[in-house]
């Protein structure tokens, strides 16, 4: 059985190698995009795909409105000629991303979970039974001449065709989507030892995506580390800012620790790994607690008004979904799926 894998972040990469298991996939071809603003990404997402794989690497190009599209439409005869039985996608907010897993030959298609985003997703599916819905040009002309733009590149702008989802979060199946359980097992493990006297944070880009105000962001921090008996090991994510740790260093009694894969198997290959892992939204939360449940999780949550405060009114990568809704939606997932403490922000 045939697949294409589309891919750019380790743990789309994680999660489409599993699917593709799952699936009974033997000839599989990763397609990753390499983006100079963020050469470390591609690093770790090439890092995570199995050794010896078909990957082609797309470079990112946006000098333009047209090499923006031609970076990836240029590739679709070649990946058509491929006549995959299986398409998995690891999103469907990126312009590139969507155009392919419309236009590939493929004779079904799988979303598999890009972090919490997953939730987002599935919950406008729901609602509205819409595969793709992008955001759309303010300007109708504009849009207009960005659509035929496409379809003379082999973009089929019109198609819609249906995916299921391949998850590890607790989606019932519903009449728009079928559901299948993605059982994690790169993660799964049993700690038969704990350091006790360390508790790890995994870091979150939300003040560089403007989702939370700086200043939101530390108070969430500050109620994690209120024990001055243990040691807080601070994990940053990828695409987080050196202004930003610098800040959370000054104000707070954390500890950097970088890594260069997923926080989840870094705590399964660890032989003495932190009792705790805490966070504010972050899928190693729920990733942790359903693989390796002897490590106590917990979501920090700030209150609903550092929400309103910090994420952008524009459209999540969905149209009509703005990114308050999206992380209010991801927050109420949390407070019902994981252990959890609800934090005062008040802003600067």
């Amino acid at each position: 059985m045939r697949c294409i894998c589309l891919v750019q972040s380790p743990l789309q990469a994680i999660n489409a190698t599993e699917a593709a298991h799952f699936f009974g996939c033997t000839d599989v071809t990763y397609v990753t995009i390499k983006w100079d603003k963020r050469p470390n990404n591609h690093r770790q997402t090439l890092a995570q795909i199995p050794p010896n794989s078909h990957v082609m690497t797309l470079l990112r190009d946006d000098t333009n409105s047209f090499t923006a599209v031609n970076y990836y439409a240029s590739v679709l005869p070649v990946l058509n000629k491929l006549n995959a039985d299986l398409l998995i996608i690891g999103d469907v907010r990126p312009y590139a991303f969507t155009d392919l897993a419309r236009s590939i030959n493929a004779k079904t298609r799988v979303l598999v979970d890009d972090g919490t985003g997953t939730l987002v997703v599935y919950e406008y599916l729901v609602k509205s039974g819409k595969y793709y819905d992008l955001p759309k040009s303010s300007s109708p002309i504009r849009q207009a001449e960005r659509d035929e733009q496409k379809r003379a590149m082999g973009i089929q702008v019109d198609a819609t065709p249906p995916y299921d989802l391949f998850t590890c979060f607790d989606l019932p199946e519903t009449q728009a989507t079928k559901v299948h359980h993605q059982p994690c097992a790169r993660f799964v493990f049993t700690h038969h030892e704990l350091n006790y006297k360390q508790i790890a944070i995994a870091g979150a880009p939300l003040v560089e995506l403007n989702k939370l105000s700086l200043s939101d962001y530390l108070s969430a921090i500050a109620a994690m580390t209120k024990n001055k008996d243990v040691e807080y090991l601070y994990i940053p994510h990828r695409n987080e800012t050196k202004e930003k740790l610098d800040s959370l260093q000054e104000a707070l009694p954390v500890k950097l620790l970088p890594i260069d894969r997923p926080i989840e198997l870094w705590l399964k290959f660890h032989p003495n790994p932190p009792a705790k892992l805490y966070s504010i939204i972050s899928t190693c939360l729920w990733n942790i607690h359903e693989s390796q449940p002897s490590i106590q999780v917990k979501a920090f949550l700030p209150s609903r008004n550092a929400w309103q405060r910090g994420a952008q009114k524009e459209a999540w990568g969905i149209a009509g979904v703005t990114s308050v809704d999206s992380m209010l939606l991801i927050v109420d997932y949390f407070k019902n799926h994981l252990p959890h403490e609800e934090v005062s922000c008040h802003g600067n």
